[in-house]
């Protein structure tokens, strides 16, 4: 958990510096009008109002984040998108200053989850910065050869017989046959030595088989990289109602 909030403080700290940076500068251009004398009345609602968006932006996120960081573990009955919403929170703002294209295609009348959103939360998180670390190692090693690579992020979400799947695909490297059984063990990693812990797949891995009555597994995918799949139960109510 530890590991995990450590990779959160760092994105939290990207979702934060761009609110911070619109308060910044309406705020100077309020005062830079002020002192030359030059302040236009009507514009200061909408400047007021963008500051005020910013600020209940950096609240949500701190809000999430304390919440997260808490070690009550509480199940309920969510939306799986809105599980999805949750995740990105944190991390919508390191995907976009990284510049990873991130799409979504999610099977419309999904049955809701029982789980505990603060444990599912920290697996999507895990796999999404596993997902950004890769991208851009590879991002970085085709601009040495002088290629272009276009970072991305496909998450697909649908139902699977009595589960619904949470997908993420990227198109980094992909995980060879080879370590594709190693991959969820503890401090197993590619990366070289000080750039990774090895712990947060098997964090993902751990959580999941222990705590959340789920699975998770990896596969190769079209564009060439790997896809993390998470399956949760559906709602055992919904399931009693669909037969």
């Amino acid at each position: 958990r530890l590991s995990t909030l450590g990779e959160m403080a760092s994105a939290m700290a990207h979702e934060i510096n761009q609110p911070l940076s619109i308060i910044s500068l309406v705020s100077e251009g309020i005062f830079r009008d002020i002192e030359k004398d030059r302040i236009d009345i009507s514009l200061l609602p909408k400047d007021l109002k963008d500051i005020l968006h910013s600020v209940k932006r950096i609240d949500r996120i701190i809000t999430h984040m304390r919440t997260f960081a808490r070690q009550s573990r509480e199940w309920k009955l969510i939306e799986p998108e809105q599980m999805l919403d949750n995740a990105f929170i944190i991390l919508s703002e390191q995907f976009r200053v990284h510049s990873i294209l991130v799409s979504r295609h999610i099977e419309e009348n999904l049955p809701p989850i029982e789980t505990d959103p603060n444990q599912l939360e920290q697996v999507f998180i895990n796999i999404l910065i596993n997902a950004d670390q890769v991208l851009d190692e590879k991002k970085s090693q085709k601009g040495q050869l002088g290629e272009s690579f276009q970072k991305q992020i496909v998450i697909n979400i649908f139902q699977e017989g009595e589960d619904v799947v949470f997908e993420f695909a990227d198109n980094g490297y992909g995980v060879p046959d080879e370590i594709k059984s190693r991959i969820f063990e503890p401090f197993f990693t590619t990366k070289e030595m000080g750039e990774g812990t090895g712990l947060g797949l098997s964090i993902a891995y751990s959580i999941l088989n222990q705590s959340l009555k789920g699975r998770i597994w990896v596969e190769d995918n079209q564009m060439k990289g790997a896809s993390f799949k998470v399956a949760i139960p559906v709602d055992p109510s919904y399931k009693k109602e669909k037969k």
